[in-house]
């Protein structure tokens, strides 16, 4: 495999990995919350759903990334 193509996968796999977080972002940003009960539940459900997403998501790409990089 060429070092361009394992460039490519890793950018791949990296932009994926952090889809979670890009998600959270994004509802944070649309839901607008104001004050202190709106932040506290927006960022509890953040860290529940999608930390634990985010969380397996790097356990993966990192697997992934010691595949596509290690010499065979």
């Amino acid at each position: 495999m060429s070092i361009w193509a394992r460039l490519l996968c890793t950018l791949f796999i990296a932009i994926l990995v952090s889809l979670p977080t890009d998600l959270f972002l994004l509802i944070r940003h649309f839901a607008e919350p104001q004050g202190f009960w709106q932040n506290l539940v927006i960022l509890g459900l953040g860290f529940y759903f999608l930390g634990v997403i985010q969380i397996a998501l790097f356990i993966f790409g990192v697997a992934i990334f010691i595949a596509i990089w290690a010499e065979p």
